[in-house]
């Protein structure tokens, strides 16, 4: 009897679990121009908390650890935009905007994890190779490319198609000073 009841508790979790995995609910926007921002924004959010990974670098004092702590955080919020994403209907047709805003948040959660990761131990080294750094950079920065051009070109289609202008990101500008 005993047996009968834990196999049933743990039917029971695993329904509950599989009916609240199967029931995430769909974000539906109706207007091109918040579809858009809706998506702007999240790229916002992982580049807000990229620029306060990329401040450690001018602090003298800020150990391994708290660039660490930070780039798991920009992690994170790539992770959390990707899931915003992927419960976003698509706004019809989108051009492969929402596509390719998955691919490049995708692309960011990737690198974060590994390449960043990467960069922080040759950085905080007893002897860093700035050279390793720069190349590592540098692949970064070429890859990304891709990413950025595929999102741009589909952006521009969308606002094209829907008749309104893209604005000027001010967090773009940041990133580019």
């Amino acid at each position: 009897m005993k047996k009968t009841i834990q196999i049933s508790g743990l039917l029971f979790l695993f329904f509950m679990s599989y009916s609240g995995y199967s029931q995430v609910p769909i974000k539906t926007i109706t207007e091109p121009v918040a579809y858009n921002d809706y998506i702007v924004n999240q790229q916002n959010l992982i580049g807000k908390n990229l620029l306060s990974f990329i401040d450690v670098f001018s602090d003298t004092t800020a150990s391994k650890n708290d660039a660490t702590s930070r780039l798991n955080i920009v992690i994170l919020t790539a992770s959390d935009a990707i899931d915003n994403l992927n419960s976003l209907k698509t706004y019809d047709p989108d051009f492969g905007l929402k596509q390719s805003a998955l691919n490049l948040f995708s692309f960011y959660k990737r690198v974060m994890g590994t390449t960043y990761f990467s960069i922080l131990d040759e950085v905080y080294s007893a002897q860093p190779d700035s050279q390793k750094v720069n190349e590592l950079v540098a692949s970064i920065t070429e890859e990304e490319a891709g990413f950025d051009k595929a999102y741009a070109d589909a952006q521009e289609k969308f606002a094209a198609a829907n008749n309104f202008t893209l604005e000027k990101n001010e967090l773009e500008e940041k990133f580019n000073n």
